[in-house]
């Protein structure tokens, strides 16, 4: 039992560590504000770590929380956009797994 739940993470640990690299690049390359770029990473870490069925929505919700925060806050429109539409595509893509289509 563990380790069919062990094999099923292993391409989500993947896709996670390759998108904290990615993130690693975009920090470094485009001077990002460290709490914003901490924020990202966690909601990256937790969508990863949900489970399947939730895993969507928790990234959606948690990319358009920060959304919220670079545009109210920061005042950062553009990546508000970016992330507000990264959101929105996983909450349907979540919306879509709750019903049970394939993603």
């Amino acid at each position: 039992m563990a380790s069919n739940a062990l094999r099923a993470l292993g391409p989500r640990l993947t896709t996670m560590v390759v998108s904290l690299l990615v993130l690693g690049l975009a920090w470094y390359l485009l001077k990002l504000d460290h709490a914003i770029t901490l924020a990202i990473g966690g909601v990256i870490i937790a969508g990863a770590l949900s489970p399947v069925r939730v895993a969507a929505i928790v990234s959606g919700l948690g990319f358009l929380a920060i959304a919220g925060v670079l545009e109210f806050h920061y005042g950062w429109r553009v990546g508000a956009i970016i992330l507000a539409v990264i959101g929105v595509i996983d909450l349907v893509r979540g919306a879509a797994i709750l019903r049970g289509m394939r993603v």
